[in-house]
């Protein structure tokens, strides 16, 4: 590319920074979003399933009942009648602990020992096992949480569970060894949790470490009438699948935002070349190729990218913080606990965000950046040739528009509560709209320019009537 259109490009960019700083924060502000969703959702899921692995370690399978649960006599008969030990009991449920919401899971000390899941990270001394079973309210937490509520082993705080309140007394911390998984689970004994949860009687599940197939064909057998066993993998992704459309939705609020910087982009970099139609005209003039103008457009709008990317990435990451808290308690609130206050950085989401950024840029830039370079020098100066090549184009784009919310409107009513076509045509009427405004602003410019000159005379008339072409 030649210096002289290096330098031309240069000295525009330098003496418009508002203009070049609006596109900067369109493209940053887009790919902040798409970064923080993509970070907030992949570190809830990301906790979620740490979670679950800590609490049903090797589990494989689950037996679950109806809606009070699974019998207590169930359990019974697996254990004494048919001689299975690879199991173990739980009772679960939503507590309150200083209004912090915290998972109840109540154990059998003695089943989990077999079971060697996170038990196995007790840290409370010789009397563990006398205290766990003779002191009421005996109560495990994760060394995280103790810490941050200021407890101790042998310290007793207020639990408050179906709005009952009970104490609890501290007598092992799971040595958690800084993770996050278990800073929202309260371990008690499974008879504490029964009457903490009034479940007297009945388990919310009873966990099972299959070592092969036929000993699990073995234990489903002997299962009674409305009890039933699922694979412990197949029962999580049921409950991640729970949330998927809270997290589709959060990913297309995302793409909105990105779309919204498209807008601005193009609008910018469209001002930008009609600002410059006399210097692009000029350049031609001098011997620039189109070839050369298309790649000086397409050049500034890949550094405006890149840069807005980077930025992007930074922004998105602090969002991502702030995003992640307000994701975490709607999870909460809606489908399953997770106790994540850390962002995972994953380096296919910032891969995605640049490149989000920068073919966000290419691809705003390119219709402006075509007609850039179908300026003919001769043409250039002469403002009538934008007015009739736009009048020219105004009834296509139109067409194109009410065609869009056309086809829209067609995928609404044939998807049925399909979440991916839903949001798929929400985008399409959004651009056949965005269509529509030329010729929406042409009709509303003229029949305001009525009013104006009744009111300001030919000069208001005029000004308004300017707008439409």
């Amino acid at each position: 590319m030649k210096p002289t259109i290096v330098r031309a490009s240069w000295r525009y960019l330098s003496r418009h920074p508002w203009q070049l700083l609006l596109s900067v924060l369109g493209v940053s502000i887009g790919v902040a979003v798409i970064i923080a969703v993509d970070l907030a959702n992949a570190s809830a899921r990301k906790s979620f399933l740490m979670s679950m692995e800590a609490v049903t370690g090797p589990t494989t399978h689950q037996i679950i009942g109806g809606s009070r649960g699974v019998s207590d006599s169930v359990y019974a008969s697996l254990r004494t009648d048919h001689g299975f030990t690879e199991i173990a009991p739980v009772v679960s449920g939503e507590v309150l602990v200083d209004d912090r919401l915290f998972e109840l899971v109540g154990v059998d000390l003695f089943a989990e020992q077999g079971m060697q899941r996170f038990t196995s990270d007790f840290v409370g001394g010789d009397q563990l096992f006398a205290d766990w079973l003779i002191r009421p309210g005996a109560s495990v937490l994760s060394s995280r949480t103790a810490d941050t509520f200021g407890l101790e082993t042998g310290d007793t705080f207020r639990v408050v569970a179906n709005g009952n309140e009970f104490e609890a007394l501290l007598v092992a911390v799971v040595d958690d060894g800084g993770s996050t998984a278990l800073d929202d689970f309260l371990v008690v004994d499974i008879a504490t949790a029964q009457e903490w949860l009034n479940q007297a009687g009945f388990l919310s599940r009873v966990d099972v470490r299959a070592t092969d197939q036929g000993l699990a064909d073995a234990i489903e057998a002997a299962l009674p009438a409305g009890v039933r066993m699922l694979t412990a993998e197949g029962r999580t992704q049921s409950t991640l699948d729970l949330s998927a459309a809270f997290m589709t939705n959060l990913q297309a609020m995302s793409l909105l935002a990105l779309l919204v910087a498209i807008f601005l982009i193009y609008n910018a970099v469209s001002f930008s070349i009609l600002q410059r139609r006399r210097l692009i005209g000029n350049l031609r003039v001098l011997g620039a190729t189109r070839r050369e103008v298309l790649a000086l457009v397409l050049i500034e709008a890949a550094c405006i990218g890149l840069v807005a990317s980077l930025l992007g990435l930074f922004l998105g990451t602090l969002l991502g913080e702030k995003l992640l808290e307000l994701v975490s308690r709607s999870i909460n609130d809606l489908y399953f606990r997770v106790s994540a206050t850390d962002v995972s950085l994953d380096t296919f989401t910032l891969t995605k965000g640049m490149a989000a950024g920068i073919l966000t840029s290419l691809l705003a830039s390119l219709i402006p950046a075509l007609e850039a370079s179908s300026y003919q020098p001769r043409m250039a100066l002469v403002r009538s040739d934008i007015e009739r090549r736009t009048m020219t184009l105004l009834p296509w784009l139109t067409a194109a528009g009410v065609l869009l919310m056309l086809s829209a409107a067609v995928v609404l009513e044939f998807s049925g509560r399909n979440l991916v076509a839903g949001l798929t045509a929400v985008f399409m009427l959004i651009f056949g709209f965005a269509l529509c405004v030329p010729i929406l602003a042409r009709v509303a410019a003229t029949a305001l320019a009525v009013v104006g000159g009744r009111i300001g005379g030919v000069l208001a008339r005029h000004a308004i009537r300017g707008i439409s072409v």
